[in-house]
C-alpha cells in the first residue's frame, strides 16, 4: 500500500502541470478575445483564471477604495500566476533531473513522525484525562462547565484521539501522503541547490529552501522562453514577491550546506546570519543560457 501511494502521488506531482493547463484551456476556450498574461511551456496563462472567486472579488470591491482594491487584485493575480509557474516549471525540472523519492526515505521519515506523533497522542490522552476528571466535579460554574465541555469537544476531535481502526487508518494514509508531499520537494531543493549553490532561507519550523537555486532556475526557464510574462506590473509583481523574505534566518556557505544535508534540516551549532537582506542576483551574460532568447520581455527576475 504503502508503494502505492509513493507511486501515484509520484504521479500526481510530476504531471501536475498537466492537470493545470488543462482547466486553463478547458476554462479559457471560445474566449480567444481575452488578454493572454503569461505563457508557460508553451500554455497560455489568461487573466481570468488568475482572478480569485466573483464573491470574494465583490466583497473587495465593496469594501476598499479603487487604488486599494487594484493593488490587492494585482497581488492576487501575480500571486496565482507564480503559483502556476512553480507547479509546471518545478514539476518539469524533476523529470529531467530525475529527481527520486524512495522507500527508504519515506520510511525514515514515517519513523520521526511516528516518534513525534506517539509523544503528541501521550499529551492529548493526558489532557483529555484531566479534563474529564474536572467535569466530575459536582460544584463547577456552568460557565466552567461550558468551558470544560468545548476544551473536551476539541481534543476528542484530534485524528491521535480518535481510537478505531478505520480513523487510525485514515491518518496513517494522510501521513504518507504527506511524507511523500514533503520529500519530494525537499529532494527538489537539495538537487536545486547541488547545481547552483547559494544561499539558504531556514523557516521557523526548521524548512530549508534554496532561495537563490530556485529562482536562478525560473531564471533560466524564463531566458530560454519556458516561462513569458507580457503584462508588465504583473511581471513586476512577481519579482517583489521572489524577493519577499517570509519568516526565517537566511544561511550560505557551510552553515547552508549543512542545512541541505540528508535531512534538511538545520544542524545544531549552526549560528544563522540574521538580517541578512535578500539581494537580487544580475547574473552575467556568460552565466545564463543564451538559447531560445524572448524578445516579448523583459527579464522577470532582474533588477
Amino acid at each position: 500500500m504503502l508503494l502505492q501511494i509513493k507511486v501515484q502521488l509520484r504521479s500526481a506531482l510530476f504531471y501536475a502541470c498537466v492537470f493545470v493547463t488543462a482547466a486553463t484551456t478547458m476554462r479559457t476556450s471560445g474566449q480567444t478575445n481575452m488578454n493572454v498574461v503569461a505563457v508557460v511551456l508553451g500554455e497560455e496563462i489568461h487573466l481570468s483564471v488568475l482572478d480569485p472567486p466573483a464573491t470574494l472579488l465583490a466583497e473587495k470591491k465593496k469594501h476598499l477604495d479603487m487604488s486599494a482594491y487594484q493593488g490587492w487584485l494585482l497581488d492576487q493575480r501575480a500571486s496565482a500566476l507564480l503559483r502556476y509557474a512553480e507547479s509546471i516549471l518545478f514539476a518539469r525540472y524533476a523529470e529531467t533531473a530525475e529527481v527520486s523519492l524512495s522507500e527508504r526515505d519515506i520510511q525514515e521519515y514515517l519513523v520521526m513522525q511516528q516518534r513525534a506523533s506517539g509523544e503528541l497522542r501521550g499529551i492529548i490522552t493526558q489532557k483529555i484525562a484531566a479534563v474529564k476528571l474536572e467535569l466530575a466535579i459536582n460544584n463547577l460554574s456552568e460557565e466552567r462547565r461550558r468551558e470544560l465541555s468545548n476544551r473536551l469537544s476539541i481534543l476528542a476531535s484530534h485524528p491521535l484521539a480518535g481510537s478505531s481502526t478505520q480513523e487510525s487508518a485514515n491518518h496513517e494514509t494522510k501521513q504518507v501522503e504527506k511524507a511523500c508531499l514533503f520529500l519530494h520537494v525537499r529532494n527538489i531543493n537539495r538537487e536545486l541547490y547541488r547545481q547552483y549553490g547559494g544561499r539558504v532561507l531556514l523557516s521557523s519550523l526548521g524548512y530549508a529552501t534554496p532561495i537563490d537555486a530556485r529562482r536562478d532556475y525560473l531564471l533560466e526557464c524564463e531566458q530560454r522562453g519556458d516561462l513569458k510574462i507580457f503584462d508588465n506590473n504583473i511581471r513586476q509583481k512577481i519579482r517583489e514577491l521572489i524577493c519577499k523574505i517570509e519568516t526565517g534566518d537566511i544561511v550560505e556557505g557551510i552553515a547552508a550546506e549543512r542545512a541541505m544535508s540528508e535531512k534538511g534540516l538545520p544542524q545544531k551549532g549552526v549560528a544563522p546570519e540574521r538580517g541578512r537582506p535578500l539581494e537580487v542576483p544580475v547574473p552575467l551574460e556568460a552565466d545564463v543560457p543564451q538559447t531560445q532568447k524572448v524578445p516579448q520581455t523583459e527579464n522577470v527576475f532582474k533588477e
